[in-house]
């Protein structure tokens, strides 16, 4: 069976989706082990302006 053109692309959106809530959860991982290692007020601000700027 030939792969037809919406296969290919519905494959592909899947495997992107995958990418980007993989990227979202190690976004999350290292900014919570960054905060857990520093209590600085410094990551509290700065967490919320990465935050609007990634989106």
């Amino acid at each position: 069976m030939i792969p037809t053109h919406s296969t290919l692309r519905r494959r592909s959106a899947v495997r992107s989706r995958k990418a980007s809530v993989i990227r979202r959860n190690f976004k999350v991982v290292t900014t919570s082990g960054m905060i857990r290692r520093s209590h600085s007020p410094f990551w509290l601000l700065r967490l919320p302006v990465s935050l609007i700027f990634q989106v």
